[in-house]
């Protein structure tokens, strides 16, 4: 038999949890896909960069090996960000044995694009020694090496001179070749293709941490329900 005391609780719970239920699949239902991945490289990946060069009827050589030192010295680290240019002053040195080395190139990274910029003046006292066209069998890569799947399976670029070798699942190699102008002002943008990244779901018009407050009153409200019906029984 059901009291009135426990008659108007029931009923008070009952109205709680009904509430809670509601707020809870109108919020649920109030989720979008998140905007799809702009291209195949996701972001937030971190990535290593590494340059070499090679002259015409020569090795291929780390940069750095032209100084006498490991090939890895010179690595840099980034990670993919549309907010910001992963390598600012791509192959920047202190303290060489020809002095300091400024950044040759603004490295930029997209979802779907690999853009340089060239930052030196012509006048600059380093890279003017190397700044000219490029004959054949000359070549400045950069491989870059990153720590998941980049998905890229194919590119096009804005210079002839220049293109993009996929070398494994997380290695491309921007190639730099005959005809290349190496000199101030120079820049080159390379679009890559693939498969984008799957869309996750995002909350819209409302905080995540609601869901869980909802979520919460609907587990206390249950666990009342159940305490009340035995209090009262």
């Amino acid at each position: 038999m059901t009291t009135p005391v426990q008659k108007t609780l029931r009923t008070r719970l009952t109205a709680l949890l009904t509430i809670a239920t509601v707020l809870f699949f109108g919020l649920a239902l109030n989720t979008a896909p998140a905007e799809a991945q702009s291209g195949p490289i996701p972001e937030g990946v971190d990535v290593t960069l590494r340059n070499t060069l090679q002259d015409p009827g020569e090795p291929e050589l780390a940069f750095p090996a032209l100084f006498g030192q490991p090939d890895d010295l010179f690595d840099e680290n980034g990670t993919v960000s549309a907010a910001s240019a992963e390598f600012p002053t791509a192959l920047a040195q202190p303290g060489t044995p020809v002095g300091d080395i400024s950044g040759l190139y603004e490295i930029n990274m997209t979802g779907s694009s690999i853009s340089f910029t060239m930052l030196p003046e012509a006048d600059d006292p380093f890279w003017v020694n190397v700044f000219g066209d490029f004959p054949a069998g000359k070549f400045d890569r950069y491989y870059l090496t990153f720590d998941a799947p980049h998905n890229v399976t194919g590119s096009s670029s804005s210079n002839d001179s220049v293109s993009l070798r996929i070398d494994s699942p997380t290695v491309l190699v921007v190639e730099i070749g005959e005809g290349y102008k190496m000199s101030p002002p120079q820049s080159f943008r390379i679009d890559v293709t693939g498969a984008a990244g799957a869309p996750e779901l995002a909350v819209t018009g409302v905080e995540t941490g609601m869901l869980a407050v909802v979520a919460t009153a609907m587990v206390a409200g249950g666990a009342m329900i159940v305490r009340s019906t035995r209090r009262f029984s």
